[in-house]
């Protein structure tokens, strides 16, 4: 996965408005998971030239990662990927929950994994509030991540080799 900076030629965000349902936009109280009162399905969203900042600067990994086909566009996929400093997030809409063990993503975010983990960097896979870790060797459902949790990968020595291990500590409610 690359860096998520710019758009890709050729690219826009067409009719897809899923990241106005899954991202949570804090300048306007709006909660991952639920649809923003200012999006018109379909088309955009109806402040365009008002936006939050949040909205105005993100890129989704479709848009922003040119070795992603059509089969990621998200409206297609039903799937966001959000890059960021410890990692990758796969942000799946919650009427399609299972999408992401499909053809071709689960074996593209298991490659990543792959990548990634080594690094101490994860891929999550959020559904809602329930999250899954995927390692190269084994998935690990984590059940409900909240916004302000930290997960992390460690890698341990262990007697058969190297071996994963997923921190997740709750943020205080």
């Amino acid at each position: 996965m690359s860096k998520l900076s710019e758009i890709v030629p050729g690219r826009s965000c067409g009719k897809c408005t899923l990241c106005c349902k899954l991202m949570e936009v804090r300048e306007i109280d709006k909660d991952d998971g639920i649809w923003c009162k200012h999006v018109l399905q379909g088309r955009g969203c109806g402040i365009y030239e008002t936006r939050p900042a949040s909205c105005r600067t993100f890129l989704c990994g479709w848009l922003s990662t040119e070795a992603l086909d059509e089969a990621w566009y998200p409206a297609r996929s039903k799937l966001i990927l959000v890059s960021k400093e410890g990692g990758l997030t796969a942000l799946v809409d919650p009427s399609r929950p299972e999408v992401w063990r499909e053809e071709p993503y689960y074996a593209q975010l298991k490659a990543w994994s792959r990548q990634m983990s080594p690094k101490g960097m994860i891929v999550l896979v959020k559904v809602g509030l329930r999250a899954v870790v995927l390692l190269p060797d084994e998935d690990i459902e984590l059940g409900i991540v909240r916004r302000a949790d930290d997960v992390f990968v460690d890698l341990l020595p262990g007697p058969h080799g190297p071996k994963y291990r997923v921190v997740h500590n709750k943020a205080d409610s």
